[in-house]
């Protein structure tokens, strides 16, 4: 969609359930040889200067806003319920 691998943002929420599984989620990563960045950095990767032109009711992922702003049509999942 924008190129090559984008440089993401993750966010973890403080609770009980990812303190349980925090050690389990982190070694995932470096095994995928993932590495974290600051959101400074993250922020540097062009896809995230892109246009946000969406405007509508379903919420979009990145992915699906990045396409909109390069005119490009949005492609909705099977599964995905679009609201009436």
């Amino acid at each position: 969609m924008v190129g090559p691998a984008i440089a993401h943002v993750l966010l973890l929420h403080v609770s009980a359930l990812a303190a349980d599984h925090l050690d389990d989620l982190l070694r995932m990563f470096e095994r995928r040889g993932d590495r974290f960045v600051t959101i400074e950095e993250a922020m540097r990767d062009p896809a995230y200067s892109l246009p946000d032109a969406y405007v509508g009711r379903p919420g979009l992922s990145w992915i699906h806003r990045w396409g909109v702003g390069k005119g490009m049509p949005i492609v909705w999942e099977p599964d995905a319920k679009i609201p009436e």
